[in-house]
């Protein structure tokens, strides 16, 4: 096969047509709402409020239940009344879920200010 009919044969798929096709895709109404109906602000809020739902869902748990953490989703028995994530700086050392919440969200409420 000669190069001339190689090329040839790519003419149903010629790269010019793909990119009118694909600037013409990107043109549409449908695509450009899908593109930017993704806002970064909106995505902060709502992160930010299952992040403090999450919180007052372990507050609002009696002692005894099982509770979520609200930074990493660890199950765990709140043993105390004022219990709401796995691990703290004094019980865990490393892994610091409390600390690394109220970092977040601490972060989060900059951002969305």
């Amino acid at each position: 096969m000669t190069e001339a009919e190689y090329l040839d044969g790519w003419g149903d798929v010629c790269p010019h047509t793909l990119r009118h096709e694909l600037i013409d895709l990107l043109r549409s109404r449908e695509v450009h709402q899908a593109v930017h109906s993704v806002n970064p602000f909106d995505q902060r809020v709502e992160l930010l409020k299952s992040l403090e739902e999450a919180i007052q869902e372990a507050k609002d748990a009696k002692v005894g239940d099982m509770v979520s953490c609200p930074n990493c989703g660890a199950e765990t028995r709140k043993t105390t009344y004022h219990k709401v994530f796995c691990s703290n700086r004094k019980t865990h050392g490393r892994k610091n879920c409390k600390d690394q919440y109220h970092n977040r969200v601490k972060a989060l409420k900059e951002l969305t200010q």
